[in-house]
């Protein structure tokens, strides 16, 4: 009798530590999906999507961002136009659209009527305080700097090194003290993210401020 008794009450036991288990790890499993929701999909407040090189900031931003994973862009090569200079973005669109100009006009004098043989830019526009940086072993100091990094369209019967070539040949002509067109290549499918991410990681979208209530027209310009 007593040893039926101890039986019992060990398998009593065993279900009873069962059952704190499973309400354990549900309590467990239900805290981290709230987190998960507060951290991702409460995107007003929070980010809303991490990716390998940060969270997407807005909506805005990650639509933009899926976007320019298609293949018609050439989001292997990061195109950055430096200016060195505090000017305002304004001023930097109006420069960018004669950059499109002369270069488009050089491809195709047509290219008005045509645009579908039309080099598009999507221009993402970003302003780097004065700073230092290291370079050779020796701290420089960097000049303020409104600059624009350059995600283009290409069709493909153009050829994207002479592309490049006239970006790099026009913008220079404005300021060849200033001014410098810097390219960077990346074939991976994980440079080509890396790219998109990097030339839109000031890019929101809608209201940099929500209490501004204005679109981020200025930072973001297609020409």
């Amino acid at each position: 009798m007593i040893k039926n008794k101890v039986i019992s009450l060990l398998l009593n036991l065993q279900l009873i530590g069962i059952k704190i288990f499973k309400m354990t790890k549900s309590v467990k499993e239900n805290v981290d999906t709230k987190t998960k929701i507060g951290d991702v999909w409460k995107w007003k407040h929070k980010p809303i999507v991490m990716t390998e090189f940060g969270f997407h900031k807005s909506r805005e931003q990650k639509n933009q961002r899926e976007y320019l994973k298609n293949d018609q862009f050439r989001n292997d090569i990061m195109i950055t136009a430096n200016t060195y200079s505090t000017m305002t973005y304004d001023k930097l669109n109006v420069l960018l659209r004669h950059l499109s100009n002369k270069t488009n006009y050089k491809l195709n004098r047509y290219y008005r009527k045509q645009p579908h043989r039309r080099v598009k830019f999507h221009c993402f526009n970003e302003f780097k305080d004065r700073h230092t940086k290291r370079l050779y072993g020796r701290l420089q100091v960097i000049p303020p700097n409104t600059h624009s990094h350059i995600i283009a369209e290409v069709p493909k019967e153009f050829d994207m090194k002479k592309v490049i070539r006239l970006l790099k040949k026009y913008w220079h002509e404005y300021d060849q003290d200033k001014y410098d067109l810097h390219t960077e290549l990346k074939r991976s499918t994980s440079g080509r993210w890396h790219n998109i991410c990097y030339a839109t990681k000031q890019y929101i979208g809608k209201a940099t401020t929500r209490s501004s209530g204005k679109d981020d027209t200025v930072k973001h310009f297609i020409c």
